[in-house]
């Protein structure tokens, strides 16, 4: 909590006219802690936006830094010259949070504004002289801010606001010399290599490193019998006194306006008040932190967890990219953005949430699984007559995603002989195998009577049949052996923009039984797409956020002999890799070349994480998000979702034996 005035309408549902209500700060705060603390913050991997948390409570009740992945926090500034609390500061910088300290003197927390009021002003209005008044409160800042060299990222400066001293006009003589001592105050920060978290008015926001927009979206309100309620920032779009002028508290559009014509959204973090429990409302301040192109997000209780150091679930929700300016609609109060992975829009006087087409939910594309429903329309007709009726190609297509090539083909009658397809890379035949009017560069043969494919690229010249094995390549069969998908990454395309292909089927001794299209190649132009990169089958559909890199879906196979789906992924430490399944798998492995990283067990009580971290969340109707903190750089993960029923001894066997479980 910071100290700081609230102008109750411009937080309060039920507004109250020019009431103000004073909020208590670090400072101030003489609520006792009790209990543990369990930090069990959700890890999103999305560069660039920050998440973090604002930590007033003694960071010796703070555990569960094993599961803990922030950008930034901010800690009481009497824990750093605590035993523990310099422990757990020295691990939140190994793993690359930022830490901010709220200063503090003798014990007690530090705000500018209140500081100012009592050394300053009250001294120059009893006869002192006011330079020499600031001079004396710049250098006691400074000597604090010195405490701190070496040991944290930077320090957080709060009550940052003329208010606390009665005056807001930029021209007062106080004002004047508090923004000069403040000025002189970061700029030391600076000289020491530390950072500076400002907290205040708009008019300082660029003084700082990173600004704080307390009660962005949600704040807190102090009721009458001593209780806390909270409440949407529903007059957001309202006029309000202050908004023309900057040295005035104010939560409200022109706040934004400000911040976004003095190009200061890039270092404004969001910090919306509620309670821990209300997930709905930690979701939509993040989303509108998100659309409105804030630099960050926190989220917590109205004392920041000063009174109760219990650190409840953060769910963050990552959106991508963005894709175009916000939309702001101050009339009904929505603002909407379009993101790589969706839309979503958020109506700021109620905190209601619309999401269109958000990887929460099925992706309109591909799903190869061996039906061809999602082909329909798509799909080429062709006509060339075929040697046998089983072997008769009736249709084929060709899509591409971020992930993949995907072709799909239907035979006339069931077909479990082999088939074929001749891909060409490079246009011409000079550099492939010679095949029609083409030069193959890429081979896959796929045997429909035992699952089985090959991807090869060819080494040989000319005619000559010499092909190296080197591709994975899916193939994906309906029941009936009639249609037919063969999934190809991206990268064995080698970088091509235009890919041609022609389809061919074979006999059991492989003579040509037809080959489709016969007059043309199949021709198809490569783009980048705009959404996130996925996998998806019947039963399950892999999703992960970059920068994590699945190298390839190593399709169907057994593992500790149950049935397995096996990724391989190239990741660095502290990234998160994101799977999203239509059906619960049993048991999810994670492993490195030279020991299991994590594996749990999800169907029974037994199953331990090792050295990963793993959380579970339901992100839509029938689709549930697991998603894996990768604790180290490993040049290649192997992900094991085995699908099959496990049964107690099985579970058992995985907890108490993760040796056994390392791949062949």
């Amino acid at each position: 909590m910071t100290f700081r005035t609230l102008v109750g309408s411009a937080v309060l549902v039920l507004i109250l006219a020019s009431a103000t209500f004073p909020a208590p700060s670090l400072a101030e705060r003489t609520t006792p802690f009790s209990g543990d603390a369990l930090v069990t913050y959700i890890p999103v991997a999305y560069t660039g936006f920050m998440h973090g948390l604002i930590y007033y409570g003694p960071l010796r009740d703070w555990v569960g830094l094993s599961t803990l992945s922030l950008s930034f926090t901010v800690v009481d500034g009497n824990e750093v010259s605590t035993s523990e609390g310099r422990l757990i500061i020295h691990e939140l910088l190994q793993e690359g949070v930022q830490v901010y300290a709220y200063l503090s003197e003798g014990g007690k927390a530090l705000g500018l504004g209140s500081s100012f009021k009592h050394a300053v002003v009250d001294e120059a209005l009893a006869g002192g002289d006011l330079n020499v008044l600031t001079g004396k409160w710049v250098d006691r800042m400074k000597s604090v801010i010195a405490s701190y060299y070496g040991k944290v990222t930077g320090v957080f400066l709060d009550e940052c606001d003329p208010s606390y001293f009665g005056v807001e006009n930029p021209d007062n003589p106080y004002v004047r010399a508090f923004s000069q001592g403040l000025k002189e105050i970061v700029n030391y920060a600076h000289s020491l290599g530390l950072k500076v978290f400002v907290n205040g008015v708009r008019a300082y926001a660029a003084y700082g490193d990173l600004y704080l927009w307390e009660g962005f979206c949600s704040d807190f309100r102090n009721l009458s019998d001593g209780s806390i309620t909270y409440a949407y920032v529903t007059d957001f779009f309202k006029t309000h006194e202050g908004d023309s002028n900057p040295y005035s508290w104010v939560n409200d559009y022109s706040k934004y306006e400000y911040l976004r014509s003095h190009g200061l959204l890039n270092r404004t973090i969001a910090l919306s008040y509620g309670s821990p429990h209300d997930y709905g409302r930690m979701r939509a301040c993040y989303y509108a932190a998100r659309i409105l192109g804030l630099r960050g997000f926190a989220y917590g209780p109205w004392d920041n967890y000063a009174g109760d150091p219990e650190v409840n679930t953060l769910f963050i929700y990552p959106l991508g990219a963005p894709l175009c300016p916000p939309s702001i609609n101050s009339s009904s109060g929505l603002v909407a953005r379009e993101f790589m992975d969706g839309a979503v829009s958020v109506n700021l006087t109620s905190g209601s949430v619309v999401l269109e087409e958000l990887t929460y939910a099925l992706p309109k594309h591909v799903v190869p699984d061996g039906s061809l429903a999602e082909w329909e329309g798509s799909l080429l007709k062709v006509t060339h007559t075929a040697t046998t009726p089983s072997g008769d190609i009736v249709n084929v297509g060709a899509r591409f995603d971020d992930a993949n090539l995907y072709i799909a083909v239907r035979f006339k009658e069931p077909h479990d002989d082999p088939f074929g397809i001749f891909i060409d890379l490079g246009p011409g035949t000079s550099n492939g195998y010679r095949f029609m009017d083409i030069g193959a560069d890429l081979y896959v043969e796929a045997y429909p009577s035992t699952s089985e494919v090959i991807g090869q690229y060819y080494i040989g010249s000319g005619d000559e049949w010499l092909w190296s094995k080197e591709v994975f390549v899916t193939r994906l069969g309906d029941s009936g052996n009639t249609s037919f998908e063969v999934v190809i990454p991206r990268y064995a395309l080698q970088g091509s923009s235009i890919v041609k292909l022609y389809v061919v089927s074979y006999s059991r001794r492989f003579s040509v039984e037809d080959v489709e299209p016969y007059d043309a190649p199949l021709t198809i132009t490569v783009k980048d797409g705009v959404h996130s990169l996925y996998y998806l089958t019947k039963y399950f559909m892999v999703n992960y956020s970059s920068p994590l890199k699945v190298v390839a879906l190593c399709g169907s196979s057994t593992y500790a002999g149950f049935p397995a789906l096996e990724l391989k992924v190239e990741g660095s430490a502290r990234e998160v890799l994101v799977l999203r399944l239509r059906e619960e798998p049993s048991l999810i492995i994670l492993s490195s070349p030279h020991a299991i990283l994590c594996a749990r067990a999800m169907r029974c009580r037994a199953g331990l994480t090792y050295r990963g971290a793993l959380w579970v969340s339901v992100v839509g109707d029938d689709i549930k998000e697991y998603r894996v903190l990768i604790p180290e750089a490993l040049g290649l993960l192997k992900v094991y979702l085995v699908m099959g029923p496990l049964t107690w001894c099985a579970c058992a066997w995985v907890t108490h034996s993760p040796t056994h479980l390392l791949p062949t």
